[in-house]
């Protein structure tokens, strides 16, 4: 063929998102006269943008739960093998994302914010905000000239790190698990990849690496650059008004003053001190003082400033509030100052028992995230197993299958020996004369022998009796999973078909499977598939243009590869010309 690509190039009808299908497609560019001097970054990108264009309107967003998305097995090799995607190809996506940002931010005038996570981390470690890494485009204009801006988008990060990377990295996990690829290996320390990162990472391009930080330590940061200081720990609770003792009462032997009033006035007077209480007195240090009585308990005295932040009102609910309503003259003294300190111990603004409240609190909290981390893993769990029975129901209706068509195959080999034994295994040619088939008589589609077999002799009638059985077996329903029992191939060859294309060949029809070629045949050989996948060859080119080989040949073909898809559409695509130039 004239100017046909190397072998390792693909035809531009069957590049895809891949490392070969990008290589391949940026090659066919490049022959492009006009596209000669462009250097290989922007062919890639020119690439990248044509196989991936349609992505988010494609339909194709749907993945199975706690799966991978079937892309990233093909990129990543089915047989758990690392490929180029994480040597280059994500780096490359990512960069042609990044420059047309860019370009937009350049031609509208607008700023844009791109976070993309990989959801790896290094190998053994833990799943936590600290080993989150972030690639991220920022607007580099507008934090040169605002640089408070900076502040902002730092904690988009974080709080991406925090609630979505993390969460991004237990999924890949999950699907890992799920997959069965294969262990990260023994438990490493962390990494500390982000320790002592700025606010803003060091970079010369609008793109830039972030790596998550523990809660809490990107406002120390902020705090230390703008205030010159750690930022000041929460202010401690106005204390408690201290309680001053009364002044002590006359004993009990002296005799009140003639003019006491009597009892009736004695309560009036006393209502009207708890409503006016002491007298303010102007300290040395020019503060102001005085002594507040809660209502009906003239004993009690509680200190009050100017400087408090609490009224003479507020002080004074506070003591009734905080003192029971038992007449503190009959009790002692003792007993007062102890019960006193109790009900001071009591109280909700005690710092004790404020610091063991929020203690408590903070371990109820920690209590319901694990329950709610057990939940979570509960249901992976059960979401897993019930993947698992799913898979096993499967592959006992595949078991089933196959048992059936083993049973289909011991009734035609039964029926052969007795149509052996009739002496009527006879084949008919392209002519019509009957002739009889040798077991080894088999030739590709194009008439090519394969693998060195002999060609075809006709035998004579008396030669019946040594003809094998098993090739006088006539199966139209031979599956490509049927391991192959014997060396004699089965199945009936399909009707000559007329084709537009000069090198498709004419076909007979008789009781054997012919390879589709000799490149076709070394590639299955090569690969240890069954002798049927010739067929399948042979009906993806009978009902399917260049541009479907593939994928038709990745479906048809029980645990076929890209890379085994392709070398089987190539090798067709020799054989299919190499039989049209002996035709012509």
């Amino acid at each position: 063929m004239a100017n046909q690509p190397p072998l390792n190039y693909l035809p531009v009808a069957l590049c895809r998102f891949s490392y070969i299908g990008i290589i391949s497609l940026a090659h066919h560019l490049r022959q492009i006269p006009a596209f000669n001097s462009l250097d290989d970054n922007q062919l890639r990108a020119a690439a990248i943008a044509i196989l991936s264009a349609g992505a988010t309107t494609d339909g194709n967003h749907s993945v199975a739960p706690h799966r991978f998305h079937p892309i990233y097995s093909d990129l990543n090799n089915k047989n758990k093998t690392r490929m180029p995607w994480r040597h280059g190809l994500r780096d490359w996506c990512l960069q042609t994302a990044f420059d047309l940002l860019v370009m937009i931010d350049r031609a509208g005038g607008g700023a844009t914010m791109l976070i993309h996570t990989p959801a790896t981390r290094p190998p053994g470690t833990n799943a936590v905000v600290g080993e989150a890494k972030m690639e991220v485009l920022l607007p580099k204009v507008l934090l040169e000239e605002r640089p408070a801006v900076g502040f902002a988008l730092s904690h988009i990060v974080q709080y991406f790190a925090e609630h979505v990377a993390v969460p991004a990295m237990l999924r890949f996990d999950d699907a890992a698990n799920t997959s069965a690829w294969p262990n990260a290996g023994a438990p490493a320390p962390p990494s500390e990849r982000g320790l002592n990162q700025p606010v803003i990472p060091i970079s010369n391009s609008p793109r830039y690496v972030f790596y998550g930080r523990p809660p809490g330590d990107l406002d120390a940061i902020i705090s230390q650059q703008v205030h010159g200081h750690p930022p000041l720990p929460p202010p401690i609770p106005a204390p408690i008004p201290a309680l001053t003792p009364a002044p002590t009462a006359p004993p009990p032997t002296q005799t009140p003053p003639a003019a006491a009033p009597a009892a009736p006035a004695a309560a009036s007077t006393h209502v009207a001190q708890a409503e006016d209480d002491d007298d303010w007195v102007v300290e040395e240090d020019g503060e102001e003082r005085k002594m507040v009585s809660p209502r009906g308990k003239p004993r009690i005295k509680l200190a009050l400033s100017s400087r408090d932040p609490y009224s003479a009102e507020e002080l004074r609910a506070w003591g009734e509030a905080n003192y029971n309503d038992v007449d503190d003259e009959q009790e002692p003294d003792g007993a007062r100052s102890a019960k006193g300190k109790q009900r001071q111990r009591d109280s909700p603004r005690d710092p004790r028992l404020a610091a063991k409240l929020g203690a408590l609190q903070l371990r109820i909290g920690e209590l319901e995230s694990i329950k709610v981390a057990h939940e979570l893993e509960s249901a992976h769990l059960a979401e897993t197993v019930a993947g698992l029975n799913e898979r096993v129901a499967e592959l006992q209706e595949v078991n089933t299958t196959q048992d059936m068509e083993i049973i289909g195959l011991r009734s035609a080999l039964r029926s052969a020996l007795t149509e052996r034994g009739d002496g009527t295994n006879f084949h008919t040619s392209r002519v019509g004369t009957p002739t009889r088939m040798s077991r080894s008589s088999t030739t590709d589609t194009f008439g090519n022998t394969p693998r060195g077999a002999a060609p075809s002799t006709p035998s004579s009638p008396s030669t019946g009796s040594s003809i094998s059985s098993v090739s006088s077996v006539s199966t139209s329903t031979a599956s490509t999973s049927t391991p192959r029992r014997t060396h004699a191939r089965l199945g009936v060859m399909t009707p000559t078909r007329s084709s537009q294309l000069p090198t498709t060949p004419s076909r007979s029809t008789r009781y054997s499977v012919d390879v589709f070629g000799l490149a076709s045949d070394r590639v299955v050989s090569g690969a240890h598939l069954p002798d049927t996948t010739h067929d399948v060859l042979r009906d993806v080119y009978e009902t399917s243009s260049m541009e479907q080989w593939v994928p038709r040949l990745q479906r048809d073909i029980p645990g076929c590869t890209l890379e085994l898809a392709l070398a089987l559409a190539n090798a067709m695509a020799d054989d299919a010309t190499s039989a049209g130039g002996r035709e012509a």
